[in-house]
């Protein structure tokens, strides 16, 4: 069955690690197994592994989302990490689920995506430097997680930071891509949340760590809860943007209104002269006079002068 796994490492105290040639854990050391939770063969490994049925049911599911379950001494772990590898988006993040008992490590993923955070696990190992315990393995794989999930973050914040300083781009452009790096800020934190509350319940079960793995653990939560917060902060970053965008927006319109209006205020007047004597009837005024165009526009002129005044005297402009 060992051919259906995506690989088997076994890893000694020290470190370094072998290709397991059958799935059966070490007495010392631990066995690592990774496998696609598509693969049909994995659920029959699962159980050679003697892995609970209920663990196995949740090591293979096709959507997930992070928690922490306790077997006695074992932990179920299923997080989320980020994969920016082909045309991934961050926000798009993978699953990856961890089952840690003492001398066995199950990592599943799924078979489309190659999660580097695993990967760089597995070149550990084959470097001979692979962690020495389970436990140390769990936290360097959060660790790496995390790692991922930094980088997305300051991206988006530099990206943010880019667009508020954006002055050669159109508005309409700005607004789309604060809006992308709003959902990307969104959907991260959407895991992060349950994540370090996954985190948590870890930390308060961990019999086995040392009194160092429970401090860099902690260390590993509280990064959990900066990274939530530094998405909060983007988010509203991004809102007060846009907000300022739309504010300027308005003010242009309402510049150019006002414009509008002063103009059809100072022409109201001479478009009704204009009206009055423009009718074809007898009678009007001046129509027998050579001059009397002349003292029309003379009269027009003088009264859009006045109109001018009038308005700057209160104000207007």
């Amino acid at each position: 069955m060992i051919e259906h796994c995506i690989w088997a490492y076994v890893i000694k105290p020290d470190g370094t690690a072998e290709h397991a040639s059958n799935l059966e854990p070490p007495r010392e050391g631990y066995l690592w197994v990774h496998l696609a939770y598509e693969n049909q063969a994995s659920e029959e490994i699962l159980r050679s592994l003697r892995i609970p049925e209920n663990a196995i049911e949740e090591l293979i599911v096709d959507e997930s989302r992070p928690i922490c379950r306790t077997y006695g001494l074992d932990t179920l772990l299923m997080l989320r990490g980020i994969n920016k590898t082909g045309n991934t988006h961050p926000e798009h993040m993978i699953s990856v689920r961890t089952w840690i008992s003492e001398h066995l490590v199950i990592t599943t993923r799924s078979a489309a995506w190659k999660l580097q955070s695993l990967i760089q696990l597995q070149a550990a190992a084959e470097a001979q430097n692979a962690p020495k315990d389970p436990q140390d393995f769990l936290l360097q794989l959060l660790e790496y997680l995390l790692d991922k999930i930094r980088d997305a973050v300051d991206e988006i914040e530099e990206n943010i930071a880019q667009l508020e300083s954006a002055d050669n781009q159109s508005s309409s452009e700005v607004r789309s891509q604060l809006n992308q790096r709003r959902r990307e800020a969104a959907n991260i934190r959407r895991y992060l949340t349950p994540q370090r509350d996954a985190l948590e319940q870890l930390y308060r079960n961990s019999d086995r760590l040392s009194h160092q793995e429970k401090l860099w653990h902690r260390e590993i939560i509280e990064r959990t809860l900066r990274y939530q917060e530094d998405l909060d902060l983007a988010k509203e970053r991004a809102a007060m943007i846009q907000e300022e965008i739309r504010n300027q927006i308005a003010e242009q319109q309402n510049s150019r209104m006002y414009l509008l209006s002063i103009v059809t205020a100072i022409f109201l007047p001479l478009s009704f002269l204009t009206g009055v004597f423009g009718m074809n009837v007898a009678g009007l005024p001046g129509t027998e006079s050579p001059s009397a165009f002349e003292n029309l526009v003379i009269g027009m002129s003088i009264v859009g002068c006045g109109m001018l005044v009038y308005m700057k005297k209160t104000r207007w402009f």
